[in-house]
């Protein structure tokens, strides 16, 4: 599932700690910046792609990471090299191959 490099820095914050409440997740992401209303969109957007769930805990939701942080960083591994070098691990390896990155050992005689 594609996430945006805004929505990434939400999932950091809730892989780290959960389940957190919209204003704990404001305040674990004050680096950023963002005002209530773009944290509530960002936590709604990800609800809508199946990456986070809430739980109504009184008069507040209560968001939880569904998307494995593990799966995540494979996607977006798997994503660059396929944008990079257009046939994934086995391209990159030909290409540093050629370079001189990846050169095979002789053995001394």
């Amino acid at each position: 599932m594609p996430i945006s490099d805004a929505e990434a820095l939400v999932m950091e914050v809730l892989w780290r700690e959960h389940p957190l409440g919209a204003d704990e997740v404001l305040e674990l992401s004050a680096q950023t910046g963002w005002a209530e209303p773009t944290v509530k969109t960002l936590l709604n957007r990800l609800l809508n792609k199946g990456a986070i769930q809430a739980r109504k805990e009184g008069r507040r939701y209560l968001y939880t990471p569904v998307l494995a942080r593990e799966d995540w960083v494979g996607q977006q591994s798997a994503g660059m090299l396929e944008r990079l070098f257009g046939g994934g691990w086995r391209r990159w390896w030909r290409i540093s191959a050629n370079r001189g990155g990846c050169r095979r050992r002789t053995s001394p005689n």
